[in-house]
């Protein structure tokens, strides 16, 4: 039960390019992190290693009987929408088993999520095993359901949305408050799959993209199962979003509006600002057509594809079919979390910018902060900045900052916060949120600037040079930017084709430049990858990867 791309196939794509990148090709990049500071990951699918395809064939054969019986096996979005929940392991013993702890002993047990690197490792894990694989984040479950997709023989990628909304009630506004968990979240970033495929039983304009998850974010009803899609992306665009398979929650993710709330000391809440429109779905992107070869070369990794999702941010056409979506579902918006009055719209007494510096995690982080009075006298106004380490779906972690701090409007009034006042308190890729809050004394009046912040990794560097005609030496530099030493330290380094190993090294002091040195061998010519991934107990995921012509 291959879908082979010939003509008339349900996935047949006229461009060989496209072919080449979404079936073919061995080596993606997945793209994460943050709007501000977008992150890159390289993730080997294997979808050609000889054990791969009869995993899937026995998954199909050992878990359909109900779901995907064999009449249906043949229609490819009832299988895109098997798999999309099978992936997961709460459904059906499903492969992968989702953990969004904070800290590095939430993942006892288990492989910390992101010390995977490719796909083979989990599929035969799973087959070898019969239980789901510890532990995956939604990058883990689109690379998986990537790799099953491209061994069928049909186009796919993943898809990373920046700042993607989830709504416990899809109503189209993601509605946050001040300083306190709310039901609808953010991500930084969510990562999905997409799948090219035609869609029977709707109009041709249904036909190409089409949006999986896998991730366990909420159930959908009518469905009573994790596993999102496949959701034509045209008719996410078009806000048709009656139409399955949960179309409604991709328009949500990509593009709600956003609502900031406080709530007053008598209970109820007050909206602080205008709805943000252009917040949610930031940013759309998805690795470009290109070979692994070039993966050295100076090229823009990755496509915004955020013009298939929506019309473009702040046209005219982007509040028409925002307000489409309402209308069908019949939305009062903006009312949660009460009905409670809105400030009427005006400008702030006070503004504020701030501005941060790019941080090196282990160096201090520097804000500034000013402010403008529009009033015509001074204004004594206190000052409060909130710093909190967070997890990339927004779940807040350990505060490290709650400061204030009076002032007669002083501009250029600066927070800098030292190392060992964050270092113990970051998690996993060293996202911080900031809310600083300026309230006019004696005044309800208040200003406040809300952002999201990731300290930069300190750098791993690779050199490959040649040694003999089928070795060359693999040269890994490091520089310890923190300020105590690196523990228990492991190189990862992997390859598509000829090595998968781990390496365990001395410890790296604090500040000092680290050098270590291995020999790569080659069997035969080929076009390699190598990646390399440093995990040690104080610091993880440090990588790198480069591109190897070997042609003796």
């Amino acid at each position: 039960m291959e879908f082979f791309s010939f003509q008339d196939d349900e996935v047949y794509m006229d461009d060989i390019s496209g072919i080449e990148e979404y079936v073919e090709n061995q080596v993606g990049i997945i793209f994460t992190d943050y709007d501000g500071q977008v992150g890159q990951r390289l993730w080997f699918y294997d979808q050609f290693k000889p054990t791969i395809l009869p995993a899937i064939i026995r998954i199909l054969q050992t878990q359909s009987s109900e779901r995907l019986t064999p009449e249906k096996r043949g229609d490819m979005s009832e299988v895109a929408r098997f798999f999309a929940k099978m992936v997961d392991a709460n459904d059906d013993n499903g492969i992968i088993a989702g953990n969004w702890g904070k800290h590095l002993s939430d993942f006892a047990g288990g492989v910390y999520p992101w010390s995977w690197t490719r796909s083979a490792p989990i599929i035969e894990q799973y087959i070898e095993t019969g239980k789901p694989v510890k532990y995956g984040q939604c990058w883990v479950y689109s690379a998986v359901l990537t790799t099953i997709f491209r061994a069928l023989g049909c186009p796919s990628r993943p898809i990373s949305n920046f700042n993607s909304g989830l709504s416990n009630s899809i109503d189209l506004v993601i509605d946050s408050l001040v300083n306190e968990e709310s039901e609808d979240s953010y991500w930084n970033f969510h990562v999905w799959t997409e799948v090219w495929m035609k869609r029977y039983g709707f109009t041709e304009f249904a036909n190409g993209w089409q949006a999986v998850d896998g991730t366990p974010q909420t159930i959908v009803p009518p469905s009573t199962t994790y596993g999102i899609g496949p959701a034509s992306v045209n008719f996410v665009w078009n806000a048709e979003i009656i139409n399955p398979y949960e179309t409604l929650f991709m328009y949500s993710a990509v593009n709600s509006d956003f609502l900031r709330w406080r709530r007053n000391r008598d209970g109820t809440f007050e909206v602080i600002d205008y709805p943000l429109t252009n917040k949610i779905g930031k940013l759309i992107v998805t690795k470009r057509k290109f070979p692994a070869h070039l993966l050295n070369s100076n090229i823009q990794l990755y496509e915004d594809v955020s013009y298939l999702y929506k019309p473009r941010e702040g046209s005219e056409d982007e509040r028409k079919s925002f307000y489409s979506a309402a209308e069908q579902l019949n939305l009062t918006l903006y009312s949660r979390p009460t009905t409670r009055y809105r400030r009427a719209a005006g400008e702030p007494p006070i503004k504020m910018v701030s501005s941060l510096d790019p941080t090196v995690v282990g160096e201090p982080l520097r804000l500034r902060t000013t402010l403008f009075n529009l009033f015509p006298n001074d204004r004594a106004v206190d000052i409060n900045v909130r710093i909190a380490s967070i997890v990339y779906n927004g779940t807040l972690a350990e505060r490290i900052l709650d400061k204030s701090v009076r002032v007669l409007m002083k501009p250029n009034q600066q927070f800098q916060v030292e190392a060992d006042d964050y270092l113990n308190k970051l998690v996993h890729r060293n996202l911080i949120t900031i809310c600083i809050t300026a309230q006019i004394v004696g005044t309800d009046f208040q200003s406040y600037i809300f952002e999201d912040f990731k300290f930069s990794d300190p750098k791993l560097e690779l050199e490959i040079e040649n040694h003999t005609p089928d070795l060359k030496v693999l040269t890994i530099k490091f520089k310890n930017s923190l300020p105590y030493d690196l523990t228990n330290c492991v190189y990862g380094i992997r390859s598509i084709h000829s090595f998968d190993k781990n390496v365990n090294t001395r410890t790296v002091k604090a500040k000092e430049e680290f050098v270590f040195h291995d020999v790569i061998h080659f069997e035969y010519p080929c076009v390699d990858v190598v990646n390399v991934i440093l995990s040690c107990n104080e610091i993880n995921d440090l990588h790198a990867y480069k591109a190897i012509i070997f042609s003796p």
